[in-house]
């Protein structure tokens, strides 16, 4: 099992998320949106978090009537979720390492979902067959992450983005897209803190086939096209921070 980095800034990664969560405009809360738009009825399903953090998205799934399991390998950031989840019925936590899953039962659940997680887990492989075993036959696995073409690795004072001189979004840097492995910003927030694993497109979708899934759809979420004044805002209507992968066990 690996060493659970978030336990050591899982109140930085808590207020950020927060942040993200209550700004509609965010990758964060436009993701959120997406993935329960995608995952549709969920009413009485048995559903996985897989990655669940501080409960977020776990939470909205048992609001929508699934019974849902919220796994992670980080003991302080499942002290926050079941804090903030102790009066949802439907939801219950498990500690456990997203590449086995040994805690989870075969073919168990009906979908499983994965918000923002996969860059932070070593081995993707292990990953693909630790949810082939617990995913019931038809059931769905779907996930995001955070879009590997336009987060790509870099390092401070490299910077992603470019702006004009009044600051405003020119365009997004693509240094080293074609670098998987671990890499870190080195700078101060969660990238520099945590580091994480880049993969290509490629790498995340041939590996999901190969696993026995089969591909329904990709989206790629952005804010909608506007006169926005921030150099974010108009960074998210142009480029997607994220990818989200629907895919389902035949």
């Amino acid at each position: 099992m690996q060493t659970p980095k978030y336990d050591q800034i899982s109140a930085q990664y808590a207020d950020l998320l927060r942040w993200g969560l209550e700004n509609s405009w965010t990758h964060f809360a436009i993701t959120v949106h997406i993935l329960l738009e995608i995952a549709a009825d969920l009413k009485d399903l048995r559903v996985c978090d897989l990655g669940c953090g501080e409960g977020h998205l776990a939470r909205s799934l048992a609001q929508h009537g699934a019974i849902v399991t919220g796994v992670d390998l980080s003991t302080k950031m499942l002290a926050l979720a079941k804090a903030r989840s102790a009066e949802i019925s439907n939801l219950d936590y498990v500690n456990d390492d997203a590449q086995s899953l040994k805690k989870l039962g075969k073919a168990s659940f009906d979908l499983v979902i994965s918000n923002l997680a996969f860059m932070d887990i070593p081995d993707l492989n292990q990953t693909y067959q630790a949810v082939q075993r617990i995913l019931k036959p038809g059931g769905r696995f779907i996930f995001s992450i955070l879009h590997p073409c336009f987060e790509a690795p870099f390092q401070i004072p490299e910077s992603q983005v470019e702006t004009d001189t009044e600051g405003n979004f020119v365009a997004c840097r693509v240094i080293r897209y074609t670098e998987e492995g671990y890499w870190n910003s080195g700078g101060d927030g969660i990238r520099g803190a945590v580091g994480a694993y880049h993969r290509k497109i490629s790498t995340y979708i041939n590996g999901l086939l190969d696993n026995g899934f089969r591909l329904q759809q990709l989206h790629e979420p952005t804010l909608p096209p506007g006169n926005y004044k921030t150099p974010d805002k108009q960074w998210l209507s142009k480029v997607p921070k994220t990818l989200i992968v629907d895919s389902y066990k035949p």
